[in-house]
């Protein structure tokens, strides 16, 4: 959930990214990591899409840095194959690749479960 002048507190989902349910290993984590990135600083955002759930997916930027990209070079999501089509994505899975190597964030757990994954298991 981010505020936007106007709008109020709106519900966002990240674009292209997954991050672990709140459930999950490092799900927690994740939410926390990225509520101190956005936390009480402005956010601009960019809305590409609507999900079923009518949530805007949008890329995040916080002081011209991109959050989504962000978020998986600091280990704590992945891309999201499935759904990232932008030339972005492919940048982002470098990204992804070099946290897993460097074993940060959700990396450091041997095998971790994507979260699509983990949502089709329950």
């Amino acid at each position: 959930t981010v505020f936007r002048p106007g709008y109020g507190e709106v519900e966002v989902r990240l674009y292209g990214v997954d991050a672990p349910e709140f459930d999950q290993a490092f799900g927690r984590a994740a939410k926390k990591h990225l509520a101190a990135i956005l936390s009480h600083r402005e956010v601009d955002v960019e809305t590409l899409d609507r999900d079923k759930h009518d949530r805007s997916v949008a890329i995040l930027r916080q002081n011209g840095l991109n959050v989504n990209e962000m978020v998986v070079r600091d280990g704590f999501a992945w891309v999201y194959k499935h759904y990232c089509t932008k030339r972005i994505c492919h940048d982002w899975l470098r990204l992804e690749t070099a946290a897993r190597q460097k074993k940060i964030g959700l990396w450091q757990e041997a095998g971790p479960v994507p979260p699509w994954e983990f949502r089709h298991m329950k």
